[in-house]
Protein backbone atom coordinates (compact mmCIF):
# COMPACT_ATOMS: atom_id res chain seq x y z
CA UNK A 1 0.00 0.00 0.00
CA UNK A 2 2.91 2.46 0.92
CA UNK A 3 4.60 1.35 -2.18
CA UNK A 4 1.83 1.93 -4.31
CA UNK A 5 0.55 5.39 -2.83
CA UNK A 6 4.85 6.24 -2.93
CA UNK A 7 5.02 5.00 -6.69
CA UNK A 8 1.84 7.72 -7.57
CA UNK A 9 3.29 10.31 -5.54
CA UNK A 10 6.60 9.64 -7.95
CA UNK A 11 4.59 9.78 -11.51
CA UNK A 12 2.26 12.76 -10.24
CA UNK A 13 5.98 14.22 -9.82
CA UNK A 14 7.60 12.66 -12.92
CA UNK A 15 4.58 14.31 -15.05
CA UNK A 16 5.54 18.05 -14.36
CA UNK A 17 9.44 17.50 -15.27
CA UNK A 18 10.18 19.28 -18.25
CA UNK A 19 11.37 16.62 -20.28
CA UNK A 20 7.54 15.02 -19.95
CA UNK A 21 5.77 18.07 -20.53
CA UNK A 22 7.79 18.11 -23.26
CA UNK A 23 7.40 14.85 -24.87
CA UNK A 24 3.48 15.70 -24.26
CA UNK A 25 3.48 18.68 -26.72
CA UNK A 26 5.85 17.17 -29.25
CA UNK A 27 3.78 13.55 -30.21
CA UNK A 28 0.90 15.34 -31.28
CA UNK A 29 3.20 17.62 -33.51
CA UNK A 30 5.44 14.66 -35.34
CA UNK A 31 3.54 13.46 -38.73
CA UNK A 32 4.51 10.92 -41.65
CA UNK A 33 7.22 12.32 -43.93
CA UNK A 34 8.68 15.13 -41.38
CA UNK A 35 12.14 16.71 -41.11
CA UNK A 36 12.74 17.03 -37.39
CA UNK A 37 15.75 18.83 -35.76
CA UNK A 38 17.08 18.69 -32.23
CA UNK A 39 19.43 21.55 -31.52
CA UNK A 40 21.26 20.80 -28.61
CA UNK A 41 19.79 17.12 -27.58
CA UNK A 42 21.73 16.84 -24.05
CA UNK A 43 21.01 13.13 -23.09
CA UNK A 44 19.38 12.32 -26.24
CA UNK A 45 15.71 11.50 -24.14
CA UNK A 46 13.62 13.58 -26.60
CA UNK A 47 15.03 12.37 -29.77
CA UNK A 48 14.92 8.57 -28.67
CA UNK A 49 11.76 9.37 -27.42
CA UNK A 50 10.63 10.75 -30.95
CA UNK A 51 12.19 7.82 -32.71
CA UNK A 52 10.94 5.13 -30.61
CA UNK A 53 6.91 7.16 -31.09
CA UNK A 54 7.59 7.43 -35.39
CA UNK A 55 8.89 3.56 -35.44
CA UNK A 56 5.88 2.41 -33.02
CA UNK A 57 3.05 4.27 -35.37
CA UNK A 58 4.82 3.58 -39.06
CA UNK A 59 5.92 7.46 -39.24
CA UNK A 60 8.65 7.71 -41.83
CA UNK A 61 10.62 10.52 -40.78
CA UNK A 62 14.05 11.77 -40.60
CA UNK A 63 15.39 13.36 -37.80
CA UNK A 64 18.59 15.45 -37.43
CA UNK A 65 21.12 16.01 -34.41
CA UNK A 66 22.82 18.74 -33.73
CA UNK A 67 25.85 19.31 -31.25
CA UNK A 68 29.40 20.54 -29.98
CA UNK A 69 30.48 17.48 -28.49
CA UNK A 70 30.98 13.99 -30.16
CA UNK A 71 30.26 12.30 -26.99
CA UNK A 72 26.53 13.85 -26.85
CA UNK A 73 26.12 12.62 -30.67
CA UNK A 74 27.42 9.43 -30.01
CA UNK A 75 24.90 8.56 -27.45
CA UNK A 76 21.66 9.32 -29.62
CA UNK A 77 20.08 6.30 -31.58
CA UNK A 78 20.73 4.94 -34.56
CA UNK A 79 19.36 6.44 -37.81
CA UNK A 80 19.98 9.93 -36.05
CA UNK A 81 21.76 11.83 -38.60
CA UNK A 82 24.15 13.92 -36.12
CA UNK A 83 25.99 17.42 -36.85
CA UNK A 84 28.95 18.62 -35.14
CA UNK A 85 28.50 22.16 -35.00
CA UNK A 86 29.41 25.03 -32.20
CA UNK A 87 26.09 27.42 -32.13
CA UNK A 88 28.62 29.95 -30.49
CA UNK A 89 30.30 30.30 -34.04
CA UNK A 90 27.38 31.80 -35.12
CA UNK A 91 27.97 34.96 -33.74
CA UNK A 92 31.14 35.82 -35.94
CA UNK A 93 30.79 37.86 -38.62
CA UNK A 94 32.17 36.85 -41.59
CA UNK A 95 33.02 33.03 -39.77
CA UNK A 96 32.09 29.80 -42.08
CA UNK A 97 30.60 28.73 -39.52
CA UNK A 98 27.89 31.40 -38.67
CA UNK A 99 25.00 29.71 -40.27
CA UNK A 100 23.36 26.30 -39.29
CA UNK A 101 24.80 23.87 -41.61
CA UNK A 102 21.70 23.44 -43.21
CA UNK A 103 19.54 25.03 -46.43
CA UNK A 104 16.90 27.31 -45.78
CA UNK A 105 13.35 25.73 -45.21
CA UNK A 106 14.80 22.25 -44.36
CA UNK A 107 12.47 21.37 -41.71
CA UNK A 108 9.25 21.03 -40.42
CA UNK A 109 10.03 20.68 -36.59
CA UNK A 110 12.82 22.23 -34.45
CA UNK A 111 13.36 21.01 -30.87
CA UNK A 112 14.92 23.84 -28.77
CA UNK A 113 15.11 23.30 -25.69
CA UNK A 114 16.94 24.52 -22.22
CA UNK A 115 19.90 25.65 -24.66
CA UNK A 116 19.09 29.47 -25.75
CA UNK A 117 20.51 30.89 -22.06
CA UNK A 118 23.02 29.84 -23.15
CA UNK A 119 23.56 31.99 -25.61
CA UNK A 120 24.98 35.73 -25.88
CA UNK A 121 23.24 36.16 -29.69
CA UNK A 122 19.60 35.36 -29.03
CA UNK A 123 18.12 37.08 -31.68
CA UNK A 124 20.76 35.31 -34.61
CA UNK A 125 19.75 31.84 -33.18
CA UNK A 126 16.28 32.79 -33.90
CA UNK A 127 16.97 34.02 -36.93
CA UNK A 128 18.75 30.75 -38.30
CA UNK A 129 16.08 28.50 -36.47
CA UNK A 130 13.40 30.51 -38.59
CA UNK A 131 15.44 30.27 -42.11
CA UNK A 132 15.97 26.28 -41.28
CA UNK A 133 12.34 25.65 -41.04
CA UNK A 134 9.70 25.79 -43.71
CA UNK A 135 7.10 28.02 -44.21
CA UNK A 136 4.54 27.35 -41.31
CA UNK A 137 7.51 25.35 -39.50
CA UNK A 138 6.97 24.37 -35.53
CA UNK A 139 9.41 25.21 -33.03
CA UNK A 140 9.78 24.01 -29.17
CA UNK A 141 11.76 26.04 -27.57
CA UNK A 142 12.02 25.74 -23.42
CA UNK A 143 14.33 27.90 -20.99
CA UNK A 144 14.37 28.63 -17.10
CA UNK A 145 11.66 30.64 -15.96
CA UNK A 146 13.71 34.01 -13.63
CA UNK A 147 9.96 34.93 -12.90
CA UNK A 148 9.28 31.63 -11.04
CA UNK A 149 8.06 31.20 -7.80
CA UNK A 150 11.30 30.17 -6.39
CA UNK A 151 12.86 33.20 -7.60
CA UNK A 152 10.27 35.70 -6.49
CA UNK A 153 10.78 34.55 -3.55
CA UNK A 154 14.59 34.48 -3.32
CA UNK A 155 14.30 37.83 -4.64
CA UNK A 156 11.64 39.12 -1.45
CA UNK A 157 14.33 37.38 1.37
CA UNK A 158 17.98 39.18 -0.69
CA UNK A 159 18.65 35.14 -1.71
CA UNK A 160 20.03 34.18 -5.26
CA UNK A 161 18.32 30.88 -4.66
CA UNK A 162 15.63 28.96 -2.81
CA UNK A 163 14.43 25.74 -2.23
CA UNK A 164 17.81 24.54 -3.31
CA UNK A 165 17.17 20.74 -2.45
CA UNK A 166 15.04 20.39 -5.17
CA UNK A 167 17.54 22.27 -7.82
CA UNK A 168 15.23 25.20 -8.34
CA UNK A 169 16.95 27.68 -10.39
CA UNK A 170 18.87 30.31 -9.50
CA UNK A 171 19.72 33.84 -10.56
CA UNK A 172 23.64 33.37 -10.76
CA UNK A 173 25.51 30.44 -10.72
CA UNK A 174 28.13 29.84 -7.98
CA UNK A 175 30.20 27.61 -10.23
CA UNK A 176 33.10 28.68 -12.00
CA UNK A 177 31.63 30.87 -14.91
CA UNK A 178 32.48 29.61 -18.38
CA UNK A 179 31.35 29.97 -22.27
CA UNK A 180 28.55 27.60 -21.82
CA UNK A 181 26.78 28.10 -18.82
CA UNK A 182 24.16 30.15 -18.73
CA UNK A 183 24.45 33.69 -19.88
CA UNK A 184 21.00 35.30 -20.33
CA UNK A 185 17.65 34.64 -18.14
CA UNK A 186 14.69 35.35 -19.61
CA UNK A 187 10.53 35.59 -18.54
CA UNK A 188 7.89 34.33 -20.60
CA UNK A 189 6.82 37.35 -21.77
CA UNK A 190 10.74 38.19 -22.97
CA UNK A 191 11.17 35.07 -24.45
CA UNK A 192 7.71 35.50 -26.24
CA UNK A 193 9.29 38.97 -27.34
CA UNK A 194 12.33 37.70 -28.49
CA UNK A 195 10.30 34.97 -30.86
CA UNK A 196 8.05 37.88 -32.38
CA UNK A 197 10.01 39.03 -35.41
CA UNK A 198 9.69 35.30 -36.57
CA UNK A 199 6.98 33.29 -34.62
CA UNK A 200 3.41 33.65 -33.39
CA UNK A 201 3.14 31.47 -30.35
CA UNK A 202 0.57 28.98 -30.34
CA UNK A 203 0.74 27.40 -26.87
CA UNK A 204 2.60 28.53 -23.62
CA UNK A 205 2.78 26.57 -20.51
CA UNK A 206 5.18 26.25 -18.17
CA UNK A 207 7.24 22.76 -16.52
CA UNK A 208 8.48 22.30 -13.24
CA UNK A 209 7.07 23.77 -9.89
CA UNK A 210 9.69 22.47 -7.20
CA UNK A 211 8.29 23.95 -3.91
CA UNK A 212 9.02 21.09 -1.50
CA UNK A 213 5.35 20.84 -0.03
CA UNK A 214 4.09 20.79 -3.29
CA UNK A 215 6.77 19.34 -5.35
CA UNK A 216 4.15 16.23 -6.15
CA UNK A 217 1.56 18.32 -7.57
CA UNK A 218 4.01 20.69 -9.89
CA UNK A 219 2.55 19.24 -13.13
CA UNK A 220 -1.06 20.42 -12.11
CA UNK A 221 0.59 24.00 -10.66
CA UNK A 222 2.59 24.45 -13.50
CA UNK A 223 -0.22 24.05 -16.15
CA UNK A 224 -2.40 26.16 -13.37
CA UNK A 225 0.17 28.91 -13.07
CA UNK A 226 3.07 28.53 -15.99
CA UNK A 227 4.48 32.74 -15.03
CA UNK A 228 5.11 31.05 -11.86
CA UNK A 229 7.35 27.87 -12.87
CA UNK A 230 10.25 26.64 -13.34
CA UNK A 231 10.43 26.64 -17.10
CA UNK A 232 9.28 27.86 -19.83
CA UNK A 233 7.58 26.06 -22.39
CA UNK A 234 6.47 27.84 -25.82
CA UNK A 235 5.21 25.91 -29.45
CA UNK A 236 5.32 28.55 -31.70
CA UNK A 237 4.91 28.40 -35.70
CA UNK A 238 7.34 30.38 -38.23
CA UNK A 239 5.66 33.66 -40.07
CA UNK A 240 5.38 33.63 -43.38
CA UNK A 241 8.02 36.04 -43.88
CA UNK A 242 10.49 35.73 -47.04
CA UNK A 243 13.93 37.25 -45.38
CA UNK A 244 14.50 36.14 -42.04
CA UNK A 245 17.71 36.98 -41.07
CA UNK A 246 18.90 40.33 -39.39
CA UNK A 247 20.05 43.26 -41.62
CA UNK A 248 22.43 45.72 -40.51
CA UNK A 249 21.90 49.49 -41.19
CA UNK A 250 23.42 52.83 -40.42
CA UNK A 251 21.87 54.04 -37.12
CA UNK A 252 20.70 57.71 -37.06
CA UNK A 253 21.50 57.70 -34.19
CA UNK A 254 25.38 57.29 -34.02
CA UNK A 255 25.91 56.98 -37.47
CA UNK A 256 27.82 53.21 -36.48
CA UNK A 257 26.28 50.17 -37.90
CA UNK A 258 23.76 48.24 -36.11
CA UNK A 259 21.02 45.12 -36.73
CA UNK A 260 18.27 45.50 -37.66
CA UNK A 261 15.16 42.61 -36.98
CA UNK A 262 12.30 41.88 -39.86
CA UNK A 263 10.00 43.59 -37.93
CA UNK A 264 12.19 46.94 -38.18
CA UNK A 265 13.42 47.35 -34.81
CA UNK A 266 17.20 47.83 -34.43
CA UNK A 267 18.86 46.55 -31.65
CA UNK A 268 21.12 49.51 -30.62
CA UNK A 269 21.31 49.37 -26.56
CA UNK A 270 21.18 53.24 -26.45
CA UNK A 271 17.96 54.37 -25.39
CA UNK A 272 16.68 56.76 -28.71
CA UNK A 273 16.03 60.38 -28.63
CA UNK A 274 13.91 62.76 -30.67
CA UNK A 275 16.70 62.26 -34.11
CA UNK A 276 15.07 58.89 -33.76
CA UNK A 277 11.69 60.43 -35.07
CA UNK A 278 13.30 59.94 -38.76
CA UNK A 279 14.37 56.98 -38.59
CA UNK A 280 12.37 53.16 -39.39
CA UNK A 281 14.47 50.97 -37.12
CA UNK A 282 14.12 52.79 -33.59
CA UNK A 283 13.64 50.33 -30.86
CA UNK A 284 10.54 50.13 -29.30
CA UNK A 285 11.19 48.28 -25.80
CA UNK A 286 13.19 51.03 -25.00
CA UNK A 287 10.55 53.59 -25.45
CA UNK A 288 8.10 54.88 -22.52
CA UNK A 289 4.51 52.42 -23.11
CA UNK A 290 2.75 56.05 -24.05
CA UNK A 291 5.63 57.17 -26.74
CA UNK A 292 3.54 57.74 -30.24
CA UNK A 293 6.48 56.02 -31.89
CA UNK A 294 4.92 52.90 -30.57
CA UNK A 295 1.70 53.12 -31.91
CA UNK A 296 0.82 50.92 -34.88
CA UNK A 297 -0.36 54.45 -37.24
CA UNK A 298 3.39 55.69 -36.66
CA UNK A 299 5.11 56.84 -39.29
CA UNK A 300 8.72 58.93 -39.53
CA UNK A 301 8.77 62.04 -40.35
Amino acid sequence: MVRSLKAALQARYDAGENIEVVKRLVVPLVKDGMKVVDIGPGEGELVRYVADHASRYGLRIEIHAVDYLHSVLDRLPAGVRKHLFDLHGLAEEGSASNHLPFENGTFDLALFTEVIEHLTFPQVMVSELARILKPAGILVITTPNIFSLGNRLATLLGMDKLFRKVGEEGFVSTIEFNAFGHVAHYSPASLTGLLAPWFDVEKRTGSGFKVPVLRFFQAALARIFPNLANHIVLVARRKDIVETALRVVPCALTGAMESVLPDGRCLHPVPHRAVCHGCRHFHMDFLHPRDRRKKPSYKPS
